[in-house]
Formats: C-alpha cells, structure tokens, sequence
C-alpha cells in the first residue's frame, strides 16, 4: 500500500500543498483489477500535520491487467507547479492504457489543472486520527 513520489508546492499565504501517486491504496474492482491515482492533501501548520480527511483526487483509474504484471497501470512521480493565476499544474506519469497484450510496459504523461477550495471544511478527522497502518488511511474507495 502506498503513496509515493511526492511533490509540494507553497501556496501564497504559507499554506503547502502536497501531491503524490497511489499505489495499491484503493482496492481492487470486483474484477480483480487494480486501481491507482493522484492525490493532494494540504498541511495549514508548515507540515506539522496533514489534512487527510480533505483530500483531493486529481486523477484516478483502473488498470487493464490482473496478476504479475497488474503493476503496469500504476502511476509515476508528480511534479506540481503554482501558476501565476494561482491554479495548479500536475503534471504525472500513468501507465493506464497498457493492456496485457502489450510486450512491454509503456508510460504516459498526465496533466490536470486545478485549485485548492477557498471555502472552509468541516472539522472530520476520522483519518488523521486513525493508525497509520489503518484500513481507513490504506484502502481508501475513491468512489465513496
């Protein structure tokens, strides 16, 4: 389980915005497939803390591939950059189009633009609170 290659960005009023690739962190399909992603999550105290129960999904799919080489949908390093509109770019390596048939593992390059909400957020810290080793923390369903 995981979330790995993380990237931060300082937004302009301190606040860091941190965003990362998920692997083997959502569960499979009923099929048996895999599911991988990009997430963000923002730390308000120069990361003392993380904002977990607020995350934001960027990106999320489904890989094509059960069995040893179920790993080819994975996702790769994300690069976050602040645009002078105050928007973000993410930029990150996904492989979800690879198929079984393929004979080799191939990479493509995803980009979302997005912002972080300005409205308040209720006070939930059920993942914060929960272990880090947590079924809560490590096998979050994006589609609830």
């Amino acid at each position: 389980w995981g979330r790995h290659h993380p990237c931060m960005a300082v937004m302009p009023d301190g606040d860091i915005v941190m965003t990362h690739v998920v692997r083997r962190g959502y569960p499979n399909t009923e099929d048996g497939y895999p599911q991988f992603g990009i997430e963000a999550i923002v730390s308000r105290d120069n990361g003392k803390t993380w904002d977990l129960d607020h995350k934001y999904i960027l990106a999320y799919w489904t890989g094509k591939i059960t069995g040893r080489n179920s790993w080819w949908g994975l996702s790769q390093t994300t690069s976050t950059v602040r645009l002078p509109d105050g928007t973000l770019l993410t930029a990150f390596g996904t492989g979800f189009r690879n198929e079984s048939t393929q004979p080799l593992c191939k990479m493509d390059v995803g980009l979302v633009r997005w912002r972080v909400s300005n409205q308040p957020v209720n006070s939930g810290r059920t993942l914060r609170d929960a272990p880090f080793d947590s079924d809560l923390r490590n096998k979050f369903d994006p589609e609830k």
